[in-house]
């Protein structure tokens, strides 16, 4: 047993590393890259501080990948949302998550090496409510989100990274409640089996020694004249549905309603908008044509009392949170301050 395990994880444990190794080799380094490198480590030191008791590290090794594995599911959570979310930021929210599950785990981290701490039993429940509901959300939002994708390739790989991570972890979290007690030398070989096969897909199928590749480049945008000839004519008829009849101030607009709308295939509006015109989601195309006509209704003097929610319902966006997002991405102020400067005459 204790051979087998060598020779699975081990190698893991070096494929993840390399992987790391190569994200910080990058000359522009990405968020997700980042995010690459904190959970490769990650699992690499859950990996190396799981390991039976014949293959333990020494005690201050062993102590230094006890801790850096306690935010490892949090930092899956984290890289699987930039891998998949054009936005994605670090917000409250998930600086929040981290916080209310690496304390908990850190507890049991420190207690474990010794140091004399309370473990109250609700900790370890809270650990696995916590660990189900963040794979919960991180499955959920991924696959949320590919209906607005404009990248064939991410939209394929929403699935796969989903069925693989999330099967992996909830595995994983299963296994080592059920059986930790009475069989841990199984429940270590079977997280090192699922790393070892999960590490070596990805880092073949979807990086192939690239990290550029977790981020799903789309070509740059284009011009119009750049078009390819074969797309011209479903071009001139997209301009024409946006501009003319203003489809995107249409309530809960899809690309397969604009595709329908349009009278085409929806594979061939998702490859003209991405590899055409270079959207990565179909929310960021329509946020073109969205914020332009807000711009237009905010420096209007004759709508100056027409309010910001009305603008925002009217051009398309449910409500105006998003809107405010939208807005301050494009033009960095948010639609008051624009207003206000537009209508003052005072230069943005």
């Amino acid at each position: 047993m204790v051979l087998i395990d060598v020779l699975i994880r081990y190698p893991a444990v070096a494929l993840l590393l390399l992987f790391a190794a190569l994200a910080l080799r990058q000359p522009a380094q990405t968020r997700t890259a980042m995010l690459a490198v904190l959970t490769a480590v990650s699992v690499a030191a859950l990996l190396l501080s799981t390991a039976p008791e014949a293959l333990r590290l020494p005690f201050p090794a062993y102590a230094v990948s006890r801790i850096l594995d306690a935010p490892c599911i949090v930092l899956i959570w984290w890289f699987g949302r930039a891998m998949f979310e054009d936005d994605f930021r670090l917000g409250r929210l998930e600086w929040g998550v981290f916080a209310v599950f690496v304390g908990p785990v850190m507890v049991f981290r420190l207690r474990e090496l010794g140091v004399p701490i309370a473990t109250p039993s609700f900790l370890s429940v809270w650990v696995d409510l916590v660990s189900y509901g963040v794979m919960a959300h991180l499955a959920w939002s991924t696959l949320r989100g590919r209906g607005d994708d404009m990248i064939e390739m991410r939209r394929t790989w929403r699935y796969r990274f989903v069925l693989a991570l999330a099967l992996a972890i909830g595995v994983s979290v299963s296994t080592e409640t059920l059986f930790s007690a009475s069989r841990d030398d199984l429940v270590s070989l079977g997280r090192a089996v699922f790393a070892f096969g999960l590490t070596g897909w990805v880092f073949i199928r979807l990086a192939t020694l690239r990290i550029d590749a977790l981020t799903f480049q789309a070509a740059p945008p284009r011009l119009a004249a750049e078009i390819d000839p074969r797309d011209r004519a479903l071009h001139a008829k997209l301009v024409a549905a946006m501009e003319q009849d203003q489809a995107y101030a249409t309530p809960g607009l899809s690309i397969s309603d604009l595709a329908e709308k349009l009278g085409v295939p929806e594979h061939r509006l998702r490859a003209l908008i991405n590899q055409g015109l270079g959207h990565r989601n179909f929310a960021a195309f329509l946020n073109v044509y969205r914020v332009a006509a807000a711009k237009q209704a905010l420096g209007d003097p004759e709508r100056a009392r027409m309010t910001i929610l009305s603008i925002a319902l009217d051009t398309g966006f449910g409500s105006l949170a998003p809107f405010n997002r939208a807005f301050k991405a494009s033009e960095g102020v948010t639609p008051s301050e624009y207003r206000r400067a537009t209508l003052s005459g005072d230069q943005i």
